[in-house]
């Protein structure tokens, strides 16, 4: 899927873009573009990756392209940081762990929107 070309043709020298490799079990990642050139916009990552300006595809990587950051993307990185900050109450450190009376509010008010979500596992 290439990135729309009105969205390429408006970028400049530190507009932030992700690319199309996030999902919800790692999220995006951000980039800012750090430089450009006639033909190429360069990515502030460790590589420094080059990217096509007539398309947004990233050279050297397989079906990868930059695209804007919305709010379908940011959504998704909410989700991964909020299942991040659940998974990190469980330790076996009892000093770290939340009181039950938290615990117990927390059980409520996941159970209390769960009732609202429908099941999308098949069914037997």
């Amino acid at each position: 899927m290439s990135a729309d070309k009105e969205w390429l043709a408006t970028l400049k020298v530190g507009d932030q873009v992700t690319t199309n490799h996030g999902d919800q079990w790692y999220g995006y990642r951000f980039h800012t573009i750090e430089r450009m050139t006639a033909t190429q916009f360069i990515l502030d990552d460790t590589c420094r990756s080059r990217v096509r300006r007539s398309d947004g595809h990233i050279l050297g990587a397989s079906y990868r392209d930059i695209a804007p950051i919305t709010d379908k993307v940011l959504a998704v990185n909410e989700t991964v940081a909020l299942q991040s900050w659940l998974n990190s109450l469980h330790t076996n450190d009892r000093k770290k762990m939340p009181p039950t009376s938290a615990l117990r509010a927390m059980k409520a008010a996941y159970d209390e929107v769960m009732k609202e979500v429908p099941c999308t596992a098949p069914q037997p």
